[in-house]
């Protein structure tokens, strides 16, 4: 990557995150370029202060990925004839590690370590017809939440969607929790685009979330209950398809790009 697109990148996040949040500013840190088992990464969730786990979006398989250092490992394959779908998020709650599809099946698998998982659960949360699922995270309440890419149908405006599903109510569907027009956001976008959320983030620092948007190039910060708060625009070319967003313990940012026909990447900005 360009070391000057790099460094714009920087400054349109940390210019952003001075306006919403003073007092969390960020630093650049590594690059890393990703195998290409992770061409087409999908799905981030931090583990740790060193380490997310990533999924492409073609495979029931997670891989461990050391932000520091690069080294990725197979944490985890769903079944012992891997599943094929089209997933999109990735999240921890408890003993599990959930995988969302973008028609909003969510598989439950038990966090046993690396190697083959050969049981898991899956739950319909009859997002199936409201909208194309594209991002998942948890709540401060405990629940799991699906990120819509657009609100649907596709000719509407585009809406920032978040729906809640209850781990404690596995067969009911799930709830809406947020629904914000996204012109509310657009003035912070770098291209001028409309916007098709990717990935969404809860912040242990100040209990509210992140969302990321893809096309749109922003991250958009909202308060514990969903109240928008500010718009965090990101380098076009620092970040032409951001797909996922981790926040480490340590407060470290991760954005995953998909590489297309390069090779995925992790972009991480350090707290000061």
């Amino acid at each position: 990557m360009p070391l000057m697109n790099m460094i714009c990148g920087v400054i349109a996040l940390l210019s952003s995150l001075a306006a919403v949040q003073a007092d969390h500013r960020y630093t650049p840190g590594p690059v890393l370029g990703l195998p290409g088992d992770l061409s087409e990464i999908s799905g981030l969730v931090a583990v740790d202060d060193r380490t997310v786990l990533a999924h492409n979006d073609e495979v029931g398989e997670v891989f461990s990925v050391n932000v520091g250092t690069g080294e990725t490992s197979l944490f985890m394959r769903l079944g012992t004839k891997t599943v094929r779908a089209d997933f999109e998020g990735i999240t921890l709650l408890g003993p599990y590690v959930y995988l969302v599809t973008s028609d909003g099946l969510l598989f439950e698998a038990r966090r046993e370590g690396a190697g083959i998982t050969r049981r898991y659960n899956i739950y319909d949360t009859g997002l199936g017809d409201v909208c194309e699922i594209e991002g998942l995270g948890t709540s401060n309440e405990g629940d799991l939440l699906l990120l819509c890419k657009r609100a649907a149908p596709k000719d509407e405006l585009a809406r920032l969607r978040v729906f809640r599903w209850h781990p404690d109510k596995r067969l009911q569907p799930a709830e809406e929790w947020i629904d914000v027009a996204a012109a509310t956001f657009m003035a912070g976008s770098p291209s001028g685009r409309d916007l098709t959320w990717t990935g969404i983030e809860r912040d242990p620092r100040t209990d509210g979330y992140l969302i990321l948007s893809s096309r749109g190039h922003v991250a958009v910060s909202l308060s514990a209950d969903g109240t928008p708060l500010g718009v965090m625009p990101l380098s076009v070319s620092s970040h032409p398809q951001a797909e996922g967003i981790a926040l480490l313990q340590n407060g470290t940012l991760v954005i995953a790009d998909e590489g297309g026909k390069a090779a995925g990447r992790l972009t991480t900005y350090r707290p000061l």
